[in-house]
Order: C-alpha cells, then sequence, then structure tokens
C-alpha cells in the first residue's frame, strides 16, 4: 500500500475557488467554484461558509443563501479537496460587505382627517424577510395631492401642513441601510378641516383714530395676532358675522362720526383685503350682528337715535341688506344700541343694550329664528343690564358673554353664560383678566376669544390683550396673545361657529 510521500500526495490547489458574486447582498444565493487542483486521483470536495473568518454553522454546500446576519459582514467559501493521499483547504476569494436590500411595501391602513392633518396607519414591516434584512430607519408617509411628506418610527404618522377642505390619499414606503422601497398602494381618501380662524377687524382708540386693519388669529392655538390685511373702510362701533368661508364687517363709525352703511366682505381663510358687499337698510353704528352658516342679521344700532332695525342678508351673495324685522318696543319708542349677539345653529339672541332715550340698560335676551324673517320674542332676563358694549362667543348647544359695563365708567370683568335651548341666564361662568369694555369676541366649537377694548382708572387706556376660555367649562379667562395693536369697539368673526363679535 502506498502512503504520503511514497507514492503520492494531497491534492495542490492551482487556481483558487471562486465566488458566483462577489458583491452579494440580503437573501441572494451565491455559490462557490472548487477551484483548480492537481491531485493524482480525482479529489472529492467538501465546503465550509465562513463569516468574517469564523464557520457558519451549517452553511455547508456548495450554495449558500445571504441572511440579515451577513449584513454588515463579509463572506467566502473554504473548499477542501481530499484524494486517498490527503486533504487541502483553499479559501474562495472573500465578498465585499453584505448589503441589505431595500424593505418591502408596508401594507396601508386607514387614514383618519383632523384639522388641516391626518393620520395614517399601516402595517409595520416584520424583521427581517420584510425588511430588507436591515433595521428600518424610519417610515414615510406621502400626500396626493402636494406629495406632502411625514416620516415616523412606525404606525401610525401624522401628515401635517394640509389644506382644510381638500381631499388626500396617502401611501406609505420604508428606509433601511439600503434606501426606500416601494410605496405601498394607496389609502381610503380623507379631507382634513381648516382651522378655525378668528378675525378681529377695523376699530377705533382714544385718539379717535379709525383703524382698517384684520387681526387674524387660530382659535385653538395661543399667540399674537397678524395682520391678514386690510377692510374697505377705517371704522369703528362696527359689527361683524360670518359663514364658514366668509366674513363680513357692517356698519359702524368713520372720521367726521358718521353713522356707516357699508358692508365689507372677504374670505376667512384667505389673507388680503376684503371689498364691498352692499349696504345696510340704513347707515347706523353700535348695532349687533349674528349669523347662521348661510345668513347674517344685523340688530339696532344708531342712526340719528338708536333704532329697532333688523336687517339681512345672505352671506354668499353680494347685494344690499333687506328689512328683517324689529326689535321689540322696550316702551320708549326707541330702540336700542351697544348691544351684541350670540348665535346657536338656528337662532340669534340679541342682548341687553342700552336705551338711546335716557341711557337706560336692558338685561333682556331678544330672540329671532335666523332662517325665518320677523320680529323678535323675548327670550328671558341676561344676568344684568346691559349698558354699554357688550360681546360673546358660543358653540352649538351654549353662549358666553362679557356685559362690560352696567353704566359709563363702571366696566365689569364679568363673563355669564346661557344655554340656548332654556331662556334666560344660565349662571355665572367666570372673570376676565380685568374690567374691560368694548371688546369683540369670536369663537370656535370649543373655545371663545375675546379681544382689545379699554379700561378705566383715572382715564381711559386702550388695549391689545386677547384673552380666552374654553366653552362648555366655566372658569376665568386665560391670556391668548395681543392683537396688533390697542384696539377698542371693533368687530369680531370666526369660520367655525356661531360666535360673533
Amino acid at each position: 500500500m502506498l502512503v504520503g510521500g511514497k507514492g503520492g500526495e494531497a491534492p495542490v490547489n492551482t487556481v483558487a475557488p471562486a465566488l458566483s458574486d462577489s458583491t452579494p447582498v440580503y437573501n441572494q444565493t451565491i455559490s462557490t467554484t472548487t477551484g483548480t487542483w492537481t491531485s493524482i486521483t480525482t479529489p472529492t470536495y467538501a465546503y465550509q461558509w465562513q463569516r468574517n473568518g469564523g464557520n457558519i454553522g451549517g452553511a455547508t454546500s456548495s450554495s449558500y443563501t445571504i441572511t440579515s446576519t451577513d449584513v454588515g459582514a463579509t463572506v467566502r467559501c473554504v473548499v477542501t479537496a481530499t484524494n486517498p493521499f490527503g486533504s487541502t483547504a483553499a479559501n474562495s476569494n472573500t465578498s465585499s460587505t453584505v448589503a441589505a436590500i431595500v424593505p418591502n411595501a408596508p401594507t396601508i391602513g386607514t387614514a383618519t382627517a383632523g384639522e388641516e392633518q391626518a393620520t395614517v396607519a399601516f402595517t409595520n414591516l416584520s424583521f427581517p424577510t420584510q425588511t430588507g434584512g436591515a433595521t428600518i430607519i424610519n417610515y414615510q408617509a406621502i400626500s396626493s395631492p402636494g406629495s406632502i411628506t411625514a416620516t415616523g418610527a412606525g404606525t401610525p404618522i401624522t401628515v401635517t401642513g394640509l389644506t382644510g377642505g381638500t381631499s388626500y390619499t396617502f401611501q406609505v414606503r420604508a428606509q433601511n441601510s439600503a434606501g426606500y422601497g416601494s410605496y405601498s398602494s394607496s389609502s381610503n381618501s380623507v379631507t382634513p378641516t381648516a382651522p378655525p380662524i378668528g378675525l378681529f377687524m377695523g376699530g377705533g382708540d382714544s385718539g379717535g383714530t379709525k383703524y382698517d386693519t384684520i387681526n387674524k388669529i387660530t382659535i385653538t392655538s395661543t399667540g399674537n395676532a397678524t395682520d391678514y390685511g386690510d377692510i374697505v373702510h377705517s371704522i369703528s362701533d362696527l359689527t361683524s358675522a360670518a359663514s364658514t368661508t366668509r366674513g363680513l364687517a357692517a356698519g359702524g363709525t368713520g372720521s367726521g362720526f358718521t353713522y356707516a352703511n357699508f358692508i365689507d366682505y372677504g374670505t376667512i381663510a384667505t389673507s388680503g383685503n376684503w371689498a364691498d358687499f352692499g349696504d345696510l337698510t340704513t347707515g347706523r353704528f353700535q348695532l349687533g350682528g349674528g349669523n347662521n352658516s348661510t345668513r347674517a342679521c344685523f340688530f339696532g344700532g344708531v342712526d340719528q337715535y338708536s333704532t329697532s332695525r333688523i336687517d339681512y342678508v345672505t352671506i354668499a351673495t353680494t347685494g344690499n341688506a333687506t328689512t328683517f324685522g324689529g326689535l321689540l318696543d322696550h316702551g320708549y319708542g326707541y330702540g336700542r344700541r351697544y348691544a351684541e349677539c350670540i348665535s346657536s345653529p338656528t337662532h340669534i339672541l340679541y342682548m341687553g343694550g342700552e336705551s338711546g332715550w335716557d341711557g337706560q340698560g336692558f338685561s333682556d335676551f331678544q330672540r329671532v329664528t335666523t332662517a325665518t324673517t320677523g320680529n323678535s320674542s323675548n327670550y328671558g332676563s341676561c344676568a344684568t343690564n346691559f349698558a354699554g358694549y357688550n360681546c360673546g362667543g358660543s358653540s352649538s348647544t351654549r353662549g358666553v358673554y362679557q356685559p362690560s359695563s352696567t353704566s359709563a365708567l363702571n366696566f365689569t370683568n364679568a363673563i355669564f353664560y346661557n344655554t340656548f335651548s332654556t331662556s334666560g341666564y344660565t349662571g355665572d361662568f367666570g372673570d376676565l383678566l380685568t374690567n374691560t369694555s368694548g371688546m369683540a369676541a369670536c369663537s370656535s366649537p370649543i373655545r371663545a376669544v375675546f379681544a382689545g377694548g379699554r379700561v378705566y382708572t383715572s382715564g381711559y387706556s386702550d388695549q391689545n390683550v386677547m384673552q380666552y376660555v374654553t366653552i362648555a367649562t366655566t372658569g376665568n379667562s386665560s391670556d391668548f396673545g395681543d392683537l396688533v395693536g390697542d384696539r377698542y369697539y371693533l368687530g369680531g368673526c370666526s369660520n367655525s361657529g356661531g360666535g360673533v363679535q
């Protein structure tokens, strides 16, 4: 019998084994050649795959499927040739660092709309078979239209910066170290809501200046107002009303204490100067305004004396106002001034007011059904006499109001509220930050914001303060921010509720 060194020798490798692909990626199957050998007899071959130079358990065939453990490492195969005289091992070439592949597309879930945003649900990918062999860095949702994106670590993702009233669908993709994978299918279509925008416009100051500035706020977030454009006329002592898309400013006093019959209008969601809408049935100031979703009504005020006149317009259609009806006669033969309104979806409540005959303040609610023309009717008592400018805001079920003053210099900080389904005063709500008169208000269904006005100590002091309350919860007001300038006797409206001036 021949033995090594006497009649033969183990195989000798002359050409090293070679990998079928030296740049493998996750989940790819690669193989190795045996290489070229010199041997007295045909050798048999054994295989052992290695990761970073260490053996991979069970990887002993001529082919190998790359796993997630290999990502970031190198692989090679050791080929051992054996003949009757012995065995010799030879290493294949070493691969480059194994890379991941891009992830699969996630499975889309349900999109849910919010205020200028949407929340997009999807199924997180399962490691490693769906993630490309690497950890997911993030997921990205993208909108259509707009291609507005947002990222997150997993489901769900909230996409912000959307336009209220626009319909969107969404797709989601995942990213790992290899990059982004393909997008999912599209989600259901959703339409985000517009933010509750509040506008405060016009007004005057103690120096006699009348303003045309429009102040804009987002009612759901605190902060200072921004300049949003100008109404057509520089006016104080005006009133306001609004639909979900359009704001109106009506009446007031201009330079020289003229009785204005102007109605100005603009699109609430878009900054810019307003335009002429039409005229009131007669010029007047210190009138009240209220609305439902389609119609605005303007109550009382001063033309030469106080008037009981109620005008109305269809908010979506420009044109002059039409007579709606009249306020109740309080027995003096003259109407009312200084009063304002709060509105439910179906009715407008005109609050208190003052006689143009003798300055007497009144403490009653008068109500009209907004969709039906006619005179007002008594709806119970307010909390107190209203002898000066009052204002309020409302949700669909409750109104909050500030009575301003009970006499010329007796300003109040009181806030009261009423439930629309029940006539009259419901209860004390809380207090403003300070005793103030001549404010305006606007509201969303959640929050009422009071703005501007003036205080009196040894003299009048104009205010730029805005403050807010949560309509459903009684309590004192909190600071909201500041108007662009000090103003009183300004108008206020919003695109998201019955709250006006």
